[in-house]
């Protein structure tokens, strides 16, 4: 029996609201969201459906029948807090109880026939469901705030359940335990809940149709077929309709998903019914088993084929369609047996062409399946038309959809930079750079989108997202179309300037674009900057001296200053040799190093102008007579690959190595040339981390592993002279974690046992490794993780599907049976016990033992795969 004559002690946060407004009579009834507290308190109610709805779904629910109202502006509010009197009126509403009029049992103020409340307070008493706070006083708090335990005690009351006296285990306020026990025991509620704090009206909303699902009786009042594997059962109470209480030829169903007012549900079926045959649906509640005669006729007025992308890797991939506007895929057999033939036919503009699947390797052009080819030749990318035929008898339908093609491990979610050079004076366009790969000639990066008529540029880089991470996306899945090739022409992935005017190119990469607004102009590229680093250069008489320079045209983008492009106006109060700015752009911005020697003391600027005259930039000197060497500092060379301090050992032959001179500098400060290193002595602290190594007058340090060193360069003497810190990375991709899969003991013969038992892979096509998955990396990648026939695992860095230069070697798979073990031709005396884990063993009669497979890395940077990173086995017990 449940205890319903507990009175109510205590209530926090507490809420002034004067009883008998008429904007509260507005609000009674708004009852709440706080979605995320409601369903964290009364989490698992196990009535059916109902825990898959919403707060707001279960309130527009409860609307619907009339037990709870929306504020005037048509808004829920859930998420604001609720009083008791309209606590009430909910319960009131809820169990269908009777109002109480005329009778007045509180002597709250206010309480009296003019409270809209007093009917519903007197009803949830006399049901003993809520009665007021003191009742020694007689009062009743209608506009106190319900908490979360005084709620819990109320859905504990409405649904009848065992208060329990043992087992109590909560933090509700003593009076109060056992209500939020049985409300935990029942499943309705969470023990880390707050318990004294203010309930919500989402929480009540929530507790509310609990209760009323509850007391709604389930009926069913019809079954119709809503598609071949899927029922409408309409009737009441269908929140509560489970899978089980329905079967089709005694097959259970699999889901229920009822409406939110309970009087429909869908049900999905296990299987798909027969065709234009009647079947016998059982529904079965409070033990009474109902039939329900069901026909699924299949009568066919429309066909779509369904738009999709697929990945020209990838195996077992297939074309869908669908019939009748229906939501789910058709499927060719199911319609087969419904007296219809379905034929799907390829064609890429207007020829008819082989991507269906036929048994052979050069496929098919019509298919009765979809399924598309994974034999012979990879489908080129690109976008193909299918049309799904479907013929019965007289009646033919059809329809077409484009489907696409593309490379989807280079597959983008993003691009989010684009970036274009020049091809130069000469158009040249057999340097293809890409990706930070050298410039030649007198090829140069864009910084402008302005080209000049007659002029060609190409994609030097695309940064896209791929697999979350932002890099360069191979050139061989990026494509370029132009909005107007009478301005700008596309071939591949080279832009021609062909007349003046502006043109919109479209990057795409797989089925993400970006696009770049190209202006072309009849204007040649004149000299428009030039300008020195440092501005200001301090000198000694008679020692050389350098500044670098920059030179830019009229859009900004790097000028080539060959002989006479710049005029150099030297000061008149400065005696210096001549010298002249001449720049290139290969692969530069429009650089050069500026050498000069001054030969008098004194000050003054360096004027550089263009042709016409105008000055385009300058350099201020500062020289002088103090020609010692004060100090010395082991400092970058201009030459040296690395800018910095910091080498990346996976860098290389870019930021793996950083070379130094020895720069003197005169008791003022000034740079006074460098050390020859004639008598100088470099080492390393540590040279498994870096080596320095003396060449000519330069000083080259070589990144050998990660780790800090320290480069010290002594005299004859053996005096330090300078030193110098690196600290060394390795960002090269390696693995950090695998996950396998769990191989069950092998007990037959004939299984051929390969790494595929272990490791998680993906089919690709004929002449594609097989992708693995599982394997994380020390760095984010967007590429894929491949394994070859060698078994040698590789990141594929260009997309191709085959180890190629610039794909990265991650490690291998061995494979290998454990001592004492007979697998396939191993038996338990050989002494070589490894054996291809691509190719794999073969199972026999008797077999019995363990086979390994250990992904090896390799930690030496020697291409050693010999580390153990993780291992994975599998037993073999043939009888």
């Amino acid at each position: 029996m449940s205890n319903t004559s507990y009175t109510f002690k205590e209530n926090s946060y507490m809420k002034d609201i004067q009883g008998g407004d008429k904007k509260v009579m507005k609000k009674i009834l708004s009852v709440a969201l706080s979605t995320a507290m409601a369903f964290s308190m009364f989490a698992s109610v196990a009535f059916g459906a109902e825990s898959t709805l919403s707060p707001q779904q279960q309130f527009d629910a409860l609307s619907a029948k009339g037990i709870v109202n929306g504020y005037p502006d048509g808004s829920s509010h859930l998420e604001k807090t609720i009083t008791r009197a309209e606590l009430a009126k909910v319960i009131v509403k809820t169990l269908g109880l009777k109002e109480v009029t005329g009778v007045f049992s509180y002597k709250d103020k206010n309480y009296n026939a003019k409270n809209w409340a007093a009917p519903y307070i007197e009803a949830v008493s006399a049901a003993g469901i809520m009665q007021g706070k003191d009742t020694a006083k007689k009062i009743f708090d209608f506009n106190g705030n319900v908490t979360v335990e005084e709620l819990a005690t109320v859905l504990v009351r409405a649904l009848k359940l065992e208060v329990p006296t043992t087992g109590i285990d909560n933090s509700a306020t003593a009076w109060a335990k056992g209500y939020v026990q049985a409300a935990i025991n029942a499943g309705l509620l969470e023990k880390s809940t707050n318990f004294q704090g203010a309930a919500t009206r989402s929480q009540v909303v929530v507790a509310a149709y609990v209760v009323d699902q509850k007391n709604t009786a389930t009926t069913v009042t019809g079954v119709t077929v809503a598609s071949p594997n899927t029922l409408t059962v309409s009737g009441t109470g269908l929140g509560k309709l489970t899978a089980a209480q329905v079967t089709v030829g005694g097959v259970a169903a699999t889901a229920v998903s009822a409406s939110a007012d309970g009087k429909t549900a869908t049900v999905t079926l296990a299987s798909n019914l027969l065709p234009n045959s009647e079947s016998t649906v059982v529904v079965t509640i409070d033990g009474k088993a109902t039939e329900y005669k069901v026909t699924n006729g299949v009568v066919v007025t429309k066909a779509a084929v369904t738009k999709a992308v697929f990945d020209v890797q990838l195996a077992g991939q297939g074309v869908k369609f669908t019939i009748n506007d229906q939501a789910t895929p058709a499927d060719a057999n199911y319609l087969a047996l419904a007296g219809y033939d379905v034929t799907f036919v390829a064609t890429k503009d207007g020829q008819a062409v082989n991507i269906f699947d036929d048994g052979t390797t050069t496929g098919s052009a019509t298919s009765k399946t979809g399924v598309l080819r994974s034999k012979g030749i990879a489908i080129a990318a690109g976008d193909y038309k299918v049309e799904v035929q479907i013929v019965k008898g007289a009646t033919v339908v059809t329809g077409s959809e484009t489907i696409t093609f593309a490379n989807l491990a280079t597959a983008a979610t993003g691009i989010s930079e684009v970036k274009l050079y020049n091809l130069g004076a000469n158009g040249d366009e057999s340097n293809s750079a890409y990706n930070g790969a050298p410039l030649t000639g007198n090829d140069f990066a864009l910084n402008s989108n302005t080209l000049v008529a007659g002029e060609s540029a190409r994609i030097y880089n695309v940064k896209a997202t791929i697999a979350g991470v932002v890099g360069s996306a191979p050139s061989s899945s990026v494509s370029l179309t132009t909005s107007n090739p009478a301005v700008v022409s596309v071939n591949g992935l080279v832009l021609t300037a062909e007349a003046a005017g502006t043109a919109t190119i479209t990057v795409k990469v797989g089925n993400v674009t970006q696009t770049l607004n190209i202006t072309v102009t009849n204007a040649a590229r004149t000299l428009k900057s030039v300008t020195a680093n440092p501005a200001t250069v301090n000198a000694v008489v008679g020692v050389k001296a350098s500044t670098k320079v920059t030179t830019k045209d009229q859009y900004g983008d790097p000028f080539l200053a060959v002989t006479n492009s710049v005029n150099e106006v030297l000061p008149t109060n400065l005696t210096l040799d001549a010298f002249d700015v001449v720049t290139n752009t290969s692969n530069t911005d429009g650089t050069a190093t500026v050498e000069f020697t001054p030969s008098a003391t004194g000050t003054g600027t360096v004027y550089f102008k263009d042709k016409d005259g105008n000055i385009v930039g300058s350099v201020y000197l500062n020289v002088t007579d103090v020609n010692n060497i004060g100090s010395q500092k082991l400092e970058i060379a201009g030459s040296s690959k690395s800018s910095d301090n910091a080498l990346d050992v996976a860098a290389a032959g870019s930021d793996d190595t950083v070379t130094y001179v020895l720069n003197n500098y005169t008791t003022n400060g000034v740079q006074n040339g460098s050390d020859t290193l004639a008598n100088i002595t470099p080492s390393s602290s540590d040279d498994s981390v870096a080596t320095a190594t003396k060449v000519g007058s330069t000083i080259v340090v070589q990144a050998k592993k990660a780790g800090t060193a320290q480069i010290v360069l002594k005299n004859a003497t053996g005096n330090i002279v300078a030193t110098q810190t690196v600290t060394v990375v390795n960002n090269a991709p390696a693995i950090s974690t695998v996950s396998f899969k769990t191989a069950p003991t092998i007990n037959y013969i004939n299984k051929n046992i390969t790494y595929k038992d272990v490791l998680n892979t993906t089919d690709q096509v004929a002449g594609v490794d097989i992708i693995v998955t599982g394997i994380t990396l020390k760095q984010a990648t967007q590429y894929q993780i491949r394994i070859g026939a060698d078994a040698v695992l590789y990141l594929d860095k260009d997309g191709s599907g085959k180890f190629t230069d610039g794909d990265v070697k991650l490690g291998k798979v061995v494979a290998s049976v454990a001592t004492g073990g007979k697998v396939g031709n191993i038996d338990a005396a050989a002494t070589t016990r490894t054996f291809n884990a691509v190719t794999g063993l073969t199972t026999a009669s008797g077999d019995k033992g363990t086979v390994i497979f250990k992904v090896l890395t390799d930690v030496s940077g020697n291409d050693d795969q010999t580390t153990a990173v993780a291992a994975q086995s599998v037993n073999v017990d043939v009888k």
